[in-house]
């Protein structure tokens, strides 16, 4: 295991190190993304002062402003926030530092509930899969709930297995521990609503053999939410027993989504919200969302079936759902990301080996299968996103670490078969992973572009023009509609003076030529050779890289046009068809414009 959190430290720090403006909150700073929503709850906290939601346009705010009695989400997360901020400062690095931390932690438990199960060398291995698994580390780097879901997640197996070796709890110790084990399911509560039916399913596996254990989880669960409760009660004369965003995570999730938007809103949910653009003082019932929400369904009936099923799908698919930020563009702009081996879909057939293969060492645990299929549960009830789909990552990464054991050990005697097989299982692995720009929105373009932006005008205050040149160039080669930035490099430009290009060495010159003379004859194969052999001999200039572009796109072959479009976009900046043309293949733009003289 000490291998593992060095690996897991080490993978870390070159993250951070090298993390680029995205997906920095600081850098982004979307007012409606829920990394600033935190940030501004958590800083209203600190001062002691309620979260003015008159100033936020937040969905979440939206429906907060109207139950004015009822938080907006589950408040530990940015409480927790504010302590750090009040203990060490608020730069967003000591909120990177504790989530690394939660992190390592959370490896060293994957450690403990992979050993029990499956045996000490089935639990280095998943410890070393987790600390090399590569959503958990780019997850550590936001501001959400992510790196403290895994964590409470992998916690509360971890305390429930020390449950199962209790008969009778007939001790003050035993009595306590089960308390404890109960108040770990209310701080989950309290951190994620969604954490209730794990808390459920707990106490129904404890009732089975265990009652007196059940009754102590439950009364320390309570003892940790009932008082919030009353007092929160009490304070806004109405009984509170949810969050704002209670009923409308059920009502945006589950309406009948005709068009196939997951995760979106809906014709259903918008309209619905216009008829809710009443003052925030206005009276407003949460039954209300959850009558529109039993009218959809009555009228769609089929529809919200193919819905659920839908969910259910793309929480076992292996694409990671983006919503506030996208894994997959992290990969793209942070290269230590790009070199984390592990992810969801290339664990996968070695988790499978581990469910047929490996048996289980300890039968006195915690079912890590039904704890799971529970938080999977109420997913499909909400959205299975990318950052709300981590925990289940543990199951995976524990039967992956079961199975790699499982095949050693019954092919020990043939080490280069047993390390052939497991190689072979997490290549099928890669094969099962998305292409990452298929799955890279026009939001996050923008996003990505509006970072690199504010890093532009980060370096041009602190008197680094040719670096804020720099970042100003990548950020039109995210989004070239970015405006500001092109003013900027315009300025920097017009002081600096604008960098020329090298000529065209000649022989890359007459590849261009016979590269263009082959796509006007239809030749698009020979095209793109002789053109990727222009490439090689002048990598530093545009026109290659534009031709190219021109002969991927019409090949069909979108993802290689737009890496070749990027390449002449960051040399330059100024080609209106260039930057047209990028705009198009990200969803910024209409029309595809060729490059003359290709067709």
């Amino acid at each position: 295991m000490l291998l593992a959190l060095f690996l897991g430290l080490a993978a870390r720090l070159a993250f951070e190190l090298q993390l680029a403006p995205y997906p920095r909150h600081e850098r982004i700073a979307n007012v409606l993304d829920d990394q600033t929503f935190f940030v501004d709850w958590a800083a209203a906290m600190a001062r002691g002062e309620r979260l003015d939601l008159s100033t936020s346009p937040h969905e979440w705010a939206f429906w907060a402003a109207r139950q004015p009695h009822l938080p907006p989400q589950a408040p530990l997360y940015p409480a927790l926030l504010a302590l750090v901020s009040l203990v060490v400062g608020s730069a967003p690095g000591w909120i990177r530092a504790v989530q690394v931390t939660a992190g390592l932690a959370t490896i060293a438990g994957v450690f403990l509930v992979a050993r029990r199960r499956y045996g000490e060398p089935a639990g280095a291995l998943a410890a070393l899969g987790g600390a090399l698994y590569a959503p958990w580390i780019f997850f550590e780097a936001t501001v959400l709930r992510t790196s403290g879901l895994v964590l409470l997640f992998v916690a509360i197996v971890v305390a429930l297995d020390r449950l199962a070796s209790i008969a009778s709890y007939a001790t003050r110790r035993e009595r306590l521990t089960a308390l404890g084990v109960g108040a770990l399911f209310g701080l989950a509560v309290l951190f994620q609503e969604q954490f209730v039916l794990l808390w459920i399913a707990g106490v129904l596996w404890l009732a089975r053999g265990r009652r007196g254990g059940a009754r102590w989880v439950i009364a320390g669960g309570a003892a940790v939410l009932l008082p919030l409760v009353l007092w929160a009660s009490l304070r806004s004369g109405r009984l509170i027993a949810a969050t704002a965003s209670t009923p409308f995570n059920l009502l945006i999730a589950n309406l009948h989504d005709a068009q196939g938007q997951v995760p979106a809103t809906t014709p259903t949910y918008d309209a619905f919200k216009r008829t809710q653009a009443q003052p925030a003082t206005a009276p407003f019932l949460p039954g209300e969302l959850l009558g529109a929400l039993a009218d959809d369904l009555a009228q769609h009936p089929l529809e919200f079936v193919r819905l659920v099923a839908r969910k259910a799908g793309f929480l076992l698919r292996p694409i990671e759902i983006a919503d506030n930020v996208n894994y997959y563009l992290a990969r793209r702009e942070n290269p230590a990301l790009r070199w984390t081996p592990f992810d969801y879909p290339t664990l996968v057939p070695l988790a499978l080996a581990g469910l047929v293969l490996a048996r289980s060492a300890t039968p006195a645990a915690a079912p890590l299968l039904p704890l799971a299929a529970a938080y999977a549960l109420s997913l499909v009830a909400f959205v299975p996103l990318a950052r709300l789909r981590q925990p289940l990552a543990i199951v995976v990464i524990v039967l992956a670490g079961a199975g790699a054991a499982a095949l050693w050990q019954r092919l020990r005697a043939r080490p280069a078969w047993a390390i052939t097989a497991i190689a072979l299982l997490l290549a099928a692995g890669g094969w099962l992973r998305p292409e990452p720009l298929a799955e890279i929105r026009t939001a996050d373009w923008q996003m990505a572009g509006g970072a690199w932006e504010r890093e532009g005008q980060m370096r041009r205050a602190g008197g680094h023009p040719v670096a804020a040149r720099a970042a100003f160039v990548a950020a039109l080669v995210r989004n070239p509609g970015a405006g500001r930035a092109r003013a900027a490099l315009l300025d920097i430009d017009s002081r600096l003076g604008r960098p020329t290009l090298a000529p065209l060495p000649r022989a890359a010159e007459t590849l261009c030529e016979e590269g263009s003379r082959a796509a006007q004859r239809g030749d698009l194969t020979g095209a793109r050779r002789v053109l990727e052999r222009a490439a090689r001999r002048a990598p530093r200039h545009p026109r290659p890289w534009r031709l190219l572009a021109n002969v991927h796109f019409l090949q069909g072959d979108r993802p290689a046009a737009t890496i070749a479009l990027e390449q002449a976009a960051a040399l330059d900046p100024y080609d209106p068809l260039v930057g047209a043309n990028l705009a198009a293949l990200r969803g910024l733009a209409r029309d595809w414009t060729p490059r003359a003289p290709l067709p």
